[in-house]
C-alpha cells in the first residue's frame, strides 16, 4: 500500500529530527568537538567527552549566555597589552541545581592574572538550570585572539 505524500513528510521530518538527535549522542559518544562562536574572536569547543547527562545544547547556550562579559573582559586586557592571546581551558562540575563547583583550571595560554581571574568568577556564577539529572563534568576552552 503507497503512503500518502502527508505522512511521507512526516516520516521524512520525523527522520530528520532523530538523525540531529543521534549525531548529537554520537558526538557525546565519540568525543567530537563543538560550537565556535563567530560574532567574537573567541573560539570556544566543548569536549563532549567530558558531558555526562546533560543535553550539550543547553550546556553551549549557557556558556554563550556569558561570552560577552568574557570578552570583554578579554577586550580591557588586550587595550593594555596588544599581544594577549591564547587559550583557557577548564572543567568543572554542574550540580543537578544547575550551579557550578569544583571549578578547575586546567590551562591558561594568557599571561593576565586579573583576566584569568575574571573568566572564573564569570564561569563560576553561571546556573545551567535545575534538571532531574546526576552531576555533569564539563571540560571547556576559549582560544582568544586579536582582530
Amino acid at each position: 500500500m503507497p503512503l500518502s505524500s502527508c505522512t511521507v513528510k512526516i516520516f521524512k521530518q520525523y527522520i530528520t529530527k532523530n538523525l540531529y538527535q543521534l549525531l548529537i549522542t554520537l558526538a557525546v559518544i565519540f568525543s567530537v568537538g563543538c560550537a565556535s562562536y563567530m560574532d567574537h574572536p573567541a573560539d570556544s569547543k566543548i569536549n563532549v567527552a567530558e558531558v555526562s547527562i546533560r543535553d550539550v545544547e543547553n550546556i553551549q547556550q549557557t556558556i554563550d549566555s556569558v561570552k560577552n562579559q568574557i570578552y570583554s573582559h578579554y577586550q580591557a586586557a588586550l587595550s593594555k597589552d596588544p599581544d594577549l592571546k591564547g587559550a583557557y581551558e577548564f572543567k568543572l562540575l554542574i550540580k543537578a541545581d544547575g550551579t557550578v563547583t569544583n571549578f578547575k583550571l586546567l590551562r591558561s595560554e594568557l599571561d593576565n592574572t586579573s583576566l584569568n581571574k575574571s573568566i572564573k568568577e564569570e564561569i563560576t556564577k553561571l546556573n545551567f538550570g535545575s534538571i532531574n539529572t546526576a552531576d555533569t563534568k564539563l571540560k571547556y576552552k576559549f582560544v582568544f585572539f586579536p582582530n
